[in-house]
């Protein structure tokens, strides 16, 4: 099934990846990775809602020492419809490693 990608135009280099997805209902479906945008990796995160997918913004952080953001996994909490997103948040690649990795929650209200 087709969907969205941020990760530039086909033969770019440039790459969305999914690594989780999460159902919270027959209509409400999560996918959520990672996109290169030409400097660096972001999160990515879209949504299904039962006739189409979209991208939904999800937060990026490390200002100029950001290297990557991505998203690893996601998972509906039982007896809501909230979901939950994880993932790492990294340090420039070749830099001292001065800005530790830090982990990335989100939670999604469905």
């Amino acid at each position: 099934m087709p969907s969205p990608d941020n990760g530039g135009p086909e033969g770019s280099g440039d790459n969305t990846v999914l690594f989780g997805a999460a159902a919270v209902s027959s209509q409400n479906f999560w996918g959520v990775g990672l996109y290169f945008d030409g400097v660096l990796w972001q999160t990515y995160t879209m949504q299904w809602t039962g006739t189409n997918w979209m991208t939904v913004a999800s937060p990026n952080f490390g200002g100029a020492n950001a290297f990557y953001n991505e998203l690893i996994g996601t998972s509906r909490i039982p007896g809501t419809t909230d979901a939950w997103a994880v993932g790492i948040h990294g340090a420039t690649a070749g830099s001292n490693n001065s800005v530790p990795s830090k982990t990335l929650i989100l939670k999604f209200h469905c």
